[in-house]
């Protein structure tokens, strides 16, 4: 039985204290017990005072909602972006701040397995950055005026190994902009 007692049992408690602690008897008790058992059906006890139907109704919808625009279920939305180059795999990431010049980059092979939306890429050649060993760091050109939530992409996005990546390439990131790697500024 429950701890707390709602007001509606509190008064037919305190109806029944009447009845016993009087000496003259005013009613039978089988009409006392009948009538308090038959004020609340007995299976109200086992329900919870809060609706079951909307609750049930709301999680359905926010299941089926979530599943309806991809969040649940999708490899994507639980593993970082990758591609493959020559057999090594790449972690990819954007760069907003970076400044190649086209100058600096050399065609170095082409990307599979992307593990990314491709239609942001122009193609799927990869580049290598002058200077940069291209076993640590590559680049794909994206696509003009390619976005997301966050705004504009830039204009390459990187393929990165190891912990080192960005860092080689901090002579081409503006210092200033908050979209730089901590250690380029």
């Amino acid at each position: 039985m429950r701890d707390e007692l709602d007001a509606r049992e509190q008064e037919l408690s305190a109806h029944l204290r009447t009845y016993v602690a009087e000496a003259v008897v005013q009613r039978q008790p089988e009409k006392v017990v009948a009538s308090v058992l038959a004020s609340r059906p007995r299976s109200a006890f086992l329900l919870p005072r809060f609706p079951l139907v909307p609750l049930a109704a709301l999680l359905v919808a926010v299941t089926v909602g979530a599943a309806a625009i991809g969040y649940l279920g999708t490899e994507s939305a639980s593993s970082p972006a990758t591609a493959v180059v020559g057999g090594l795999e790449y972690q990819m990431a954007a760069a907003r701040s970076l400044d190649l010049p086209s100058s600096a980059l050399e065609p170095y092979g082409s990307a599979t397995q992307i593990q990314a939306d491709a239609a942001l890429f122009d193609g799927l050649t990869v580049y290598a950055v002058r200077g940069v060993d291209p076993a640590t760091v590559l680049v794909l050109k994206l696509m003009p005026d390619a976005r997301d939530d966050a705004g504009s992409l830039g204009e390459v996005f990187l393929l990165i190994r190891g912990p080192d990546a960005f860092r080689s390439l901090c002579p081409y990131f503006e210092p200033s902009n908050e979209a730089t790697p901590r250690d380029c500024r």
